[in-house]
């Protein structure tokens, strides 16, 4: 079953990484406003198994590691300029997913719907006798595919762990990094 952290992390991925085409018209008519990106979305993520370093690493943290397929349910709002992303519901392999942090999150979106997230988290996370602060950071890019009906994303990103052992200070046990797709449809229209 995967842990509520590795939940939050899938859902925060799944809200950095949106990939666009762009949208257009002829030069002798007015070009169209693009659609408004805003509704509700399905979304599959589904993430690598982690590379861990050092490897043997991953026997400890495997439970925390999250690789496999989730559907996520997100709610979008287009902002100008932006977009607001909250995710809303999740089914995992082995029954609901209950996200840590259910709050909106907002990234900037270029007229085209495309996005570049950059973003970082922490946490703690009790692991047997071990207490472990991970630090998480992502990068994104992606968008929505306005012309589609329904509308459609599509996004691509790598996230890096580093987990501490003890505290924020300690030294590294161990950086693990896994890569997250997610595609999806607006089910609104």
């Amino acid at each position: 079953m995967a842990a509520p952290y590795d939940i939050a992390r899938l859902a925060a991925s799944c809200a950095l990484l949106l990939l666009a085409a762009a949208c257009g018209g002829d030069s002798t008519q007015p070009t169209p406003a693009p659609a408004d990106v805003s509704g509700l979305y399905v979304v599959l993520a589904t993430t690598s198994p982690a590379s861990c370093n050092p490897p043997e690493a991953f026997e400890v943290l495997e439970a925390t590691l999250g690789d496999g397929t989730l559907s996520l349910t997100l709610r979008v709002e287009q902002l100008e300029g932006q977009v607001r992303i909250t995710p809303v519901s999740g089914q995992g392999p082995y029954g609901p997913v209950t996200f840590g942090d259910t709050s909106p999150r907002v990234f900037p979106m270029e007229e085209d719907g495309s996005l570049h997230i950059e973003s970082s988290a922490s946490d703690e996370l009790t692991l047997g006798d071990r207490t472990l602060f991970i630090q998480l950071t992502g990068v994104a890019t992606g968008g929505f595919d306005r012309d589609a009906k329904p509308i459609r994303l599509a996004t691509s990103g790598t996230f890096t762990q580093v987990y501490r052992e003890g505290g924020a200070n300690a030294a590294v046990f161990a950086t693990c990094t896994q890569h997250q797709t997610n595609t999806g449809s607006r089910v609104d229209d």
